[in-house]
C-alpha cells in the first residue's frame, strides 16, 4: 500500500504520498453473472482516499462463460458523513444502472481534491443534502434522473443537466446552494456554472438569500432556456402577425385567439398559479414566464427531506416546463 499514514510503511518504500487513482474502486455494485444485483448499500462514517472511484453502481456485464440473470428489484443507496478525497470521481451511478440502482441519498459528506466529477449519477431518483464539494473538475453530473442538491460548492465546473425540452429526461434542484460568491453560478467573468434543466435561484451567499432568474440556465449545447426560447417564438408571431397587418389582413384578436386558445386554456387549467395577461392573447407567454418565474422561486425550499420531496419538486418543475413548451409550439403556429 502508498499510503502509510494508516497501517504504517506496509510496503517498505518509506513515507510516500498515494495520488488519485492510485488504488481502484472503493465500493463498486453490480449483477454479474448468475448472482443477483445489490439491493441495499448503506455506507457511513467512511472515508475515501486515493481512489479512481470511491463508489461507482453498474448493470454489469454478461462474460462468456456466466449466464446473466435480470434482476427486476429495486435497489437503493445511502451514503452518509463520509469524506472523498484526492479522487478521481467521488461517486459514479451513470447509466444504465437500473438493474443495480433507482434510488440514491447522499447527505452530510465532504468532496475534496476531485480531479473529475464529485458525483455523477443515471439513477430515476437521487438527493444529495448537505453535501459540501471543495475543489472538484465538476460538481454534478446528471443526465437523467430527478437530482435535488443542498449543500455548498467550489469547482472549476458546476452542474451539467440534460438539454430543457418537452417532457425531459431529467431535473436538478440545486437552489439553497452556497457558491462561494454572491453571483452564484454565474460569475462575473468567465463561464456560467451550470447548463441544462437546472434550477438554481434562489441561492445563499454571506448569510443571505440571493434571487435570480430561476430560467437562467441555459442548454449545455449552447441553445436557450425556456424563457429565451418562449420569448424567440413570441417575437416571431409578432413579426407574422406585423406582415400580415401591412398586408392589410389586421384583426390581431383573432388571428392570435385562433392560434393560442388551446394553450392558453391549457396554462390555466395546469399551472399551480393565476395567469394574468389582461386578456390580451399575444402577452400569454409573457404573463406564464413572469408568473412561472415568482412560482419557482417561492416553492423553492432549503430542505428536502425525502426521496418523495425530489420527486414533488421535480413534478413542479417539469409541469410549468411543458406548459411553456406547448406555448412555444402554439406561437410558432400563429398567425
Amino acid at each position: 500500500m502508498l499510503e502509510s499514514t494508516i497501517g504504517g510503511d506496509s510496503n517498505g518504500d518509506g513515507p510516500t504520498d498515494p495520488a488519485a487513482s492510485s488504488y481502484g474502486t472503493g465500493v463498486f455494485a453490480n449483477a454479474i453473472g448468475s448472482e443477483p444485483g445489490i439491493h441495499t448499500v448503506n455506507l457511513a462514517h467512511v472515508a475515501f482516499r486515493y481512489g479512481a472511484a470511491g463508489i461507482a453502481a453498474s448493470p454489469g456485464r454478461c462474460l462468456p462463460f456466466a449466464g446473466c440473470v435480470g434482476d427486476s428489484r429495486e435497489g437503493q443507496m445511502t451514503v452518509s458523513d463520509s469524506s472523498f478525497t484526492h479522487m478521481t470521481d467521488g461517486i459514479s451511478a451513470e447509466s444504465p444502472i437500473s438493474s443495480v440502482l433507482s434510488r440514491l441519498t447522499v447527505e452530510r459528506s465532504t468532496f475534496t481534491d476531485i480531479s473529475s466529477v464529485a458525483i455523477a449519477t443515471s439513477v430515476p431518483v437521487a438527493r444529495l443534502s448537505d453535501v459540501h464539494i471543495d475543489g472538484a473538475g465538476q460538481v454534478l453530473n446528471a443526465l437523467r434522473g430527478e437530482v435535488s442538491l443542498r449543500g455548498s460548492v467550489n469547482a472549476a465546473d458546476g452542474i451539467r443537466a440534460c438539454n430543457w425540452s418537452q417532457n425531459p429526461a431529467c431535473s436538478v434542484d440545486a437552489t439553497y446552494v452556497n457558491w462561494g460568491r454572491a453571483a452564484g453560478p454565474f460569475p462575473s467573468a468567465g463561464a456560467a456554472q451550470v447548463c441544462g434543466n437546472v434550477i438554481v435561484a434562489p441561492w445563499l451567499w454571506n448569510g443571505t438569500t440571493e434571487d435570480d432568474n430561476p430560467w437562467r440556465s441555459a442548454n449545455c449545447d449552447g441553445s436557450s432556456p425556456p424563457d429565451q426560447a418562449l420569448q424567440a417564438a413570441m417575437a416571431g408571431a409578432a413579426a407574422r402577425v406585423d406582415n400580415l397587418c401591412a398586408q392589410g389582413v389586421c384583426d390581431v384578436i383573432a388571428l392570435y385567439s385562433r392560434c393560442l386558445s388551446a394553450a392558453r386554456q391549457l396554462a390555466i387549467d395546469n399551472l399551480p398559479f393565476p395567469i394574468d395577461d389582461g386578456g390580451v392573447a399575444s402577452s400569454l407567454g409573457s404573463a406564464v414566464v413572469d408568473g412561472s418565474a415568482v412560482y419557482l422561486k417561492q416553492s423553492a425550499s432549503p430542505v428536502v427531506s425525502d426521496l418523495g420531496a425530489v420527486a414533488g419538486r421535480a413534478t413542479q418543475v417539469l409541469n410549468v416546463v411543458n406548459i411553456i413548451f406547448s406555448l412555444i409550439q402554439a406561437y410558432n403556429s400563429c398567425p
